[in-house]
């Protein structure tokens, strides 16, 4: 009979006490109740140099009330974070993790730098740019604005406390980049020529994203539909809609931003109006 996979959370709990709590794999074994050996190869899968091969190790966090205050940067992180990052309790004790592809792995590198180091970021066999922290008290930054909850994805609810913060602070529109970075997406359709901004989630936190934005920008727009069950997506379409909030969204981005998306909003076309007056037929 196959031995069961291991579960990729106890994964994450390895590579955490590994890297950042500096544990031997024996002592990970004990801890977990696997063997030694066990331990050392799912290591060696989810791509940490082990320290016999020389491994970098990853200072523990000195920036702990990075997420106390609203700023431009907090704000980018907690849209990404509530959106495409993962929060749960293991051993007691909360982690706060964002796995991205290497493409965005930039993202992944710019947040472990603000927060001083706190966890660590390394490519995985499947291209991946991890970020992983145990520290509580970036926890209880985060749970400052109501979103540290587990399996957020189904039970996160409309995030009054983060979008009021936000909108006080004068960042809401580098919190909702954040968002949209996270799990959002920016598709055109060619047959009619058409852009689309679309983010998917449950359905309060949408609708209270698209609440935002139209009143930021003073419009009517966008829909609401469902997309799987549990999930609801907002969509914005065509191009005129697109570019005006994309120029919402970037403005004062440097450094805070996805490129591949931002190169999305870039390319889209602006539609250009005939000025031909048909002719009626006699």
């Amino acid at each position: 009979m196959p031995t069961p996979p291991i579960p990729a959370e106890e994964v994450v709990e390895m590579r955490l006490m590994y890297v950042v709590e500096r544990k031997s794999c024996a002592e990970i074994g004990r801890i977990l109740g696997r063997s030694h050996q066990t331990v050392h190869n799912q290591l060696r899968r989810a791509g940490v140099t082990l320290r016999g091969d020389k491994e970098m190790v990853t200072k523990l966090c000195s920036n702990p009330s990075f997420f106390d205050r609203m700023t431009r940067e907090s704000a980018y992180f907690l849209g990404v974070l509530v959106t495409d990052g993962s929060f749960h309790v293991s051993y007691g004790k909360w982690v706060i993790s964002l796995a991205l592809k290497s493409r965005d792995g930039d993202i992944v590198r710019i947040l472990n730098e603000l927060l001083a180091g706190s966890g660590a970021y390394h490519r995985r066999k499947s291209d991946t740019v991890v970020f992983a922290t145990r520290d509580q008290a970036i926890a209880s930054g985060i749970a400052k604005w109501g979103i540290l909850i587990e399996r957020k994805t189904y039970h996160l609810d409309e995030c009054a406390t983060l979008f009021s913060a936000a909108k006080r602070a004068g960042v809401l529109s580098h919190l909702i980049r954040g968002m949209i970075d996270g799990d959002g997406h920016v598709t055109i359709r060619l047959k009619p020529y058409t852009p689309v901004i679309g983010i998917c989630g449950r359905e309060p936190l949408i609708r209270a994203i698209q609440s935002e934005i139209n009143s930021a920008l003073g419009i009517e727009a966008g829909s609401v539909g469902l997309s799987q069950p549990g999930l609801h997506r907002l969509t914005y379409g065509g191009s005129h809609l697109c570019l005006q909030i994309g120029s919402w969204l970037y403005q004062d981005s440097e450094g805070l931003r996805l490129e591949r998306k931002r190169s999305k909003f870039l390319g889209i076309k602006p539609v250009v109006r005939s000025n031909r007056v048909k002719r009626s037929g006699k």
